[in-house]
């Protein structure tokens, strides 16, 4: 588990260097970037699991529609 948070922390420094956010000298502002950009994280990925849900909800639309209309066409 603290081999996860490091790895995650580890990315959310590195994202910060690549956008330019952690050019700050002063750690407090760099914890809160790390903070919001660890929710913006989550919130997309929040948003990511509730689009696979619609999309298997749509495909299993789909398929039932169209097992309905080969069970129409063989009656």
């Amino acid at each position: 588990m603290a081999q996860s948070r490091q790895r995650r922390n580890s990315l959310i420094l590195g994202m910060l260097l690549l956008t330019g956010c952690a050019s700050h000298a002063d750690d407090a502002k760099l914890q809160a970037d790390m903070v919001i950009l660890t929710q913006k994280m989550q919130a997309l990925n929040a948003e990511l699991i509730a689009l696979k849900a619609k999309q298997a909800k749509e495909q299993q639309l789909k398929d039932q529609q169209l097992k309905a209309l080969q069970s129409q066409i063989t009656q």
